[in-house]
């Protein structure tokens, strides 16, 4: 556990921990990020890609990223001055070919990846030599072919979900309070639902063609509770277990 910084507050707070804990591990803990690398960023405008923009801008990275959506397209160009010509579309691979040939052939240093399939294969194809590809889903679709690819050209891939991450969260805590007044860490969009509209919260998050999709974490305000009479006749020799909600 850890406090919160006195500038955000609970609802902003409650949006840092699980994307910017997974970008800490991958790029600050085993990618080592340096400053001025180069940076493909798939998805950019959910979660954990709105924090590694913010991370990878502090980190003075040359960032390209992919969206499904004009309408994110759009959002990235006035929330994080994204050039539009920087921001290729995440549902074909032609993301490939521009990444080539604005790094004349070189690629970039590191992939945050969530695709699949051929644009997994394609993700691949943009690294540089000893280039990183962090991988945020929870399963295993690398796939023989590039697999080999990897290995071949002496590059990193890094799962997001390792057993380890839990161990490093004190230290992920010292490194969030140290940067989150410099622009490093920042809460990302947000919307709050009242406890009586659990069920809209619910479908809000199931929704995927609305531009408040980018706001990835839902709270529920807390139901007031009500004072009651509390009676109790038990056996000291018994173990009574009572369960249930009042």
């Amino acid at each position: 556990m850890t406090t919160i910084p006195h500038h955000w507050s609970m609802a902003e707070a409650v949006t840092i921990l699980s994307a910017y804990s997974t970008l800490w591990y991958c790029l600050i803990k085993r990618a080592n990020i340096k400053r001025g690398e180069s940076i493909l960023i798939h998805s950019a405008a959910e979660a954990v890609g709105q924090s590694a923009i913010n991370m990878c801008l502090h980190y003075g990275c040359d960032i390209y990223v992919t969206v499904g959506t004009e309408e994110k397209k759009d959002f990235l160009t006035k929330e994080y001055n994204i050039p539009v010509n920087r921001i290729f579309n995440s549902r074909d691979t032609l993301f490939k070919n521009h990444i080539m040939d604005v790094t004349n052939g070189k690629g970039v240093d590191i992939v945050i990846n969530s695709l699949s399939g051929d644009k997994l294969g394609a993700s691949i194809d943009c690294l540089a030599k000893n280039g990183r590809i962090i991988d945020v889903e929870k399963y295993d679709r690398l796939g023989k072919r590039n697999a080999n690819y990897v290995v071949k050209h002496n590059m990193q891939l890094i799962m997001a979900h390792s057993n380890e991450d839990f161990e490093f969260l004190n230290e992920f805590y010292d490194w969030m309070h140290k940067n989150c007044t410099n622009g490093c860490v920042k809460p990302i969009n947000y919307t709050v639902f009242n406890a009586s509209e659990a069920e809209k919260a619910f479908r809000f998050m199931t929704t995927v063609s609305e531009l408040s999709l980018f706001n990835p974490r839902v709270q529920l305000s807390p139901i007031t509770g009500r004072s009651c009479l509390w009676a109790q006749s038990a056996n000291a020799e018994k173990l009574a277990v009572n369960v249930g909600i009042i």
